[in-house]
């Protein structure tokens, strides 16, 4: 992902001043950007500028592009791969769509699971930040449980991780705050999917019975320095799956 805006081609420093309108919020989630030949003209740049600045930020998820206009993306598809919510947090700051809300946030200082432990290369008896919250739609419907495991060395140097309000946290807080505290992010990831049974606490956040059969998005996000975050978003049943390819 390209981010000098003063390198490159023409449309990527203009989609570069575009994304910064929408992290300021100038374009705010969900709105309509101008017509393709208005932006042209009122940037002063071709129209082929501006067509291949949109494709591009259409790629990277930041807007859509329909038949009757660009809108800046507003909320990752339900049940979208953590791909989209990656780019998501890039193009926006938050991890989490404007018609999502983050409720029942717990923060932990535990011994991982083996799985989890093996995936980090930990040595036995290593504790780790785990992170849990769900999400339910502005029709207060469970969306997700998400469990996220952070590599030690960074929760060693991110406080942000141990906070112990995160109900408080606007969505993509603590990404930002381990970007801001260590120069590290997200640069490759990886999404599989496992159906499983729910435990407990998903069981309670999705408001199904324990043990109930989900399907866990599986998520690992890393950078040239290795392996920052791994989690599981588990979805319950009715949540569609997508991927565009």
């Amino acid at each position: 992902m390209h981010t000098d805006s003063t390198a490159g081609h023409p449309y990527e420093a203009l989609a570069e001043r575009i994304r910064d309108r929408i992290r300021s919020g100038q374009y705010a989630p969900g709105s309509q950007l101008p017509p393709l030949r208005a932006l042209a003209d009122a940037e002063g740049v071709a129209y082929e500028t501006a067509r291949r600045a949109i494709g591009w930020l259409a790629e990277s998820g930041a807007v859509r592009v329909t038949t009757h206009g660009t809108y800046v993306e507003d909320s990752p598809p339900v049940g979208s791969g953590w791909q989209h919510r990656l780019r998501l947090w890039q193009a926006t700051g938050s991890t989490t769509g404007a018609a999502e809300i983050i409720k029942g946030a717990d923060i932990r200082h535990v011994r991982p699971p083996r799985h989890v432990a093996e995936i980090f290369e930990l040595p036995p008896g290593t504790r780790q930040i785990l992170r849990r919250r769900y999400i339910v739609g502005d029709d207060d419907r469970p969306r997700a449980a998400v469990t996220e495991w952070w590599s030690p060395d960074l929760a060693e140097r991110v406080p942000a991780l141990a906070e112990p309000r995160p109900n408080v946290q606007p969505p993509g807080t603590v990404l930002t705050a381990v970007r801001d505290a260590t120069g590290r992010q997200p640069t490759t990831g990886r999404d599989a999917m496992v159906a499983r049974e729910a435990t407990g606490w998903e069981a309670d956040a999705l408001r199904v019975r324990d043990g109930a059969p989900v399907l866990a998005l599986v998520w690992q996000w890393s950078d040239g320095s290795g392996l920052m975050v791994y989690g599981e978003s588990v979805l319950p049943a009715g949540i569609e799956v997508g991927y565009a390819y």
